[in-house]
């Protein structure tokens, strides 16, 4: 895990700006991030991540994998609340380029985010731009020739996968306030160039740009998405 950039922020901020992540490997019974695995609240820009890879039974993540908490074992109990109006990730201006996961269950062959948010929605009405009350802004990268390889039967999210598995109460509070009225996005994928990624796999393969898979609201305006 993290085979190029192991970083976990504690009760601090972590920027990566400016760094040439190439060819590194991460392998095991769950890897993530081949370029980087970061943790906490992150700050990833202008980097050049290429030729990672991630590969075992699950594998998650060939360029970045971003969370905010820590996985258990097999998605069981995660670390802290994430505070209100907080901005855990800004991923902007970064090369994400020929990555690639590997493994029975396989996801984001370029990018995965996982438990960026808490499953609850930021209640402003007005705040639809990209702002600091958005948890996530993944914004202006090129994402490209990305792959997802699944041995096993599904795989997806070949440029980016984005997760999130909420309880009951936060699912109903999601519909409750989308049902209402348009409102902020906690994940914004915005001005990005997401092409020619893959995703490959047993009997269903989905999201060969971008895979979403979460309660959160998401957000994803003006972005070229072709040739995936």
């Amino acid at each position: 895990t993290g085979a190029g950039i192991y970083a976990e922020a504690g009760d601090g901020y972590i920027t990566i700006n400016g760094n040439n992540i190439h060819n590194n490997e991460a392998d095991g019974d769950y890897a993530a991030g081949g370029g980087i695995y970061a943790r906490g609240y992150l700050q990833i820009t202008g980097n050049d991540i290429a030729g990672n890879k991630v590969s075992g039974h699950c594998a998650i993540g060939g360029g970045i994998a971003a969370f905010y908490k820590t996985p258990g074992n097999g998605g069981g109990d995660y670390e802290a609340e994430i505070p209100e109006d907080a901005q855990i990730l800004y991923m902007a201006d970064n090369l994400i380029e020929d990555n690639t996961v590997s493994g029975n269950h396989a996801l984001g062959g370029g990018i995965v985010l996982d438990r960026i948010t808490n499953g609850a929605s930021i209640d402003d009405a007005s705040a639809t731009a990209i702002s600091a009350e958005n948890r996530a802004v993944i914004l202006s990268n090129t994402i490209i020739n990305n792959m997802v390889q699944s041995l096993g039967n599904t795989g997806g999210g070949g440029g980016i996968s984005v997760r999130y598995l909420g309880d009951e109460e936060s699912a109903a509070d999601i519909q409750a306030t989308s049902a209402s009225a348009p409102i902020a996005g906690d994940i914004i994928i915005g001005y990005n160039l997401i092409a020619q990624n893959e995703v490959s796999a047993g009997s269903l393969g989905v999201g060969c740009g971008i895979y979403i898979n979460q309660l959160a609201n998401t957000i994803v305006p003006n972005n070229v998405i072709a040739e995936n």
